[in-house]
């Protein structure tokens, strides 16, 4: 789900009520699947469904009951119960795997309602998954309990003032954990591990316009073959499968939504033409962007 592009609210309210969902706008989106039965084969692990989705805004998750296996920028993460996901913006995020009983609270909200968790972001693109302690669960959840009330709540100029300052208090919580968390980037790792997470760091963030191992061995103040030994040595794979997979997982996500022509998913992933991403395309997934489109 594209937060940011639900800009007409007339769609929004049709997804609220597909989904339960309480909303304000294009700006917040709440959904929890707490009392439903168990889910059935084939049905949508959450709000996001089960297929590549790029998230614009920001998304929490507070994972109740049962367990799941997140995908996030090509790193596959497990949230168990009391466990808290945080998905950044920009994130290209795919639910691979669910137990049946697997029951979650999720928050989606656009961008500037995570401004104050900016200090601590490295920090969660390392790891986005932490445990909480027992009463900043509880809390957590009593917080987005009363945030979902005041939404449902009609015709209080307020409102919008108590919600933001709901959905600040867990991201009050969000600072606390993982500024106390023993997460922190560089922390007992040897010279080649940093050196791969930096280059992985950079990767997530400017895939779209370099693809080159070069630019980011430069940034790096390295040269391109120290760099992909590196990163072969660390991974057991070719720093340049990380650019080319990135953009394979964004381009799949663009592609399901069908908002996009395959012209413009070309063009939204800074290729030169739609030939040219046809052909990248199919080399690495076996299909074109159309075909791939029509067969989910």
């Amino acid at each position: 789900m594209d937060i940011n592009h639900l800009k007409d609210p007339r769609e929004v309210e049709k997804l609220a009520r597909s989904i339960n969902a309480a909303h304000i706008g294009h700006e917040l989106v709440l959904y929890d699947n707490i009392g439903q039965s168990p889910r059935d084969p084939g049905q949508p692990h959450d709000i996001f469904g089960s297929n590549p989705v790029k998230v614009v805004g920001a998304s929490i998750f507070l994972c109740v009951c049962g367990h799941m296996t997140c995908r996030i920028n090509l790193t596959d993460h497990i949230a168990c119960a009391g466990d808290l996901l945080v998905v950044l913006p920009g994130s290209i995020m795919q639910i691979t795997d669910a137990s049946d009983d697997m029951q979650t609270v999720s928050l989606s909200f656009a961008t500037e309602y995570f401004e104050a968790v900016v200090d601590v972001s490295a920090e969660m693109r390392a790891c986005p998954v932490v445990r909480l302690a027992d009463s900043d669960f509880q809390e957590c959840m009593s917080v987005y309990h009363l945030l979902k009330t005041r939404i449902n709540r009609k015709g209080r100029e307020s409102s919008l003032m108590i919600v933001k300052g709901y959905v600040w208090a867990i991201c009050g919580i969000i600072i606390d954990t993982w500024s106390n968390s023993s997460v922190k980037l560089g922390s007992g790792k040897s010279r080649p591990a940093e050196l791969y997470a930096r280059y992985l760091s950079l990767v997530q963030d400017d895939y779209h316009r370099h693809r080159s191992v070069k630019h980011y061995a430069d940034i790096l103040c390295v040269t391109p073959k120290y760099l992909s030994m590196v990163v072969k040595k660390e991974s057991g794979r070719n720093a340049s499968d990380f650019i080319d997979e990135l953009v394979v997982f964004e381009a799949k996500a663009l592609l399901l939504d069908r908002r996009h022509t395959v012209q413009q998913v070309a063009e939204k992933m800074d290729f030169p033409n739609p030939s040219f991403f046809s052909r990248f395309f199919r080399q690495r997934t076996g299909l074109t962007p159309t075909a791939y489109r029509n067969r989910h």
